[in-house]
């Protein structure tokens, strides 16, 4: 017998933007970065983790990749959060935004439905610190 989970997601990212990368995905996830790991310093822990993560696959026309989706009950609020930290708009689909980090992987912001989609380790934003 053995168990396994999802335990990680890893965002690679070009080695000329990793600081920028560990800056950005730090400052949108609400996970402080810890110092580069002494032993192979290609890797930095956000540390915490994120609960409720689902898996979802999806069918695209254009090449694979792995994207996060983040859900919020402000959706502007959020879109302009992440365009603080470097993010760039790429489109609209439906209710959600499609933006891009500076190390060029994409994203969504996407409307939540209810109060009931978010975990008790949910990150409360300040709007105005903002």
């Amino acid at each position: 017998m053995y168990q396994s989970e999802l335990n990680t997601i890893v965002i690679d990212c070009p080695r000329e933007s990793y600081a920028e990368a560990v800056t950005f995905w730090s400052g949108l996830l609400g996970l402080p970065a810890e110092s580069p790991n002494s032993q192979d310093p290609r890797y930095t822990s956000l540390k915490g983790t994120l609960q409720n993560v689902a898996v979802l696959v999806q069918a695209v026309d254009g090449l694979p990749e792995i994207h996060i989706d983040i859900c919020t009950d402000n959706k502007d609020a959020e879109i302009k959060r992440a365009l603080q930290l470097g993010a760039r708009e790429k489109y609209t689909v439906k209710r959600w935004m499609v933006l891009q980090a500076p190390s060029g992987h994409a994203f969504c912001i996407v409307p939540s439905k209810s109060a009931a989609e978010f975990s008790s380790a949910a990150k409360i934003w300040d709007e105005q610190a903002e």
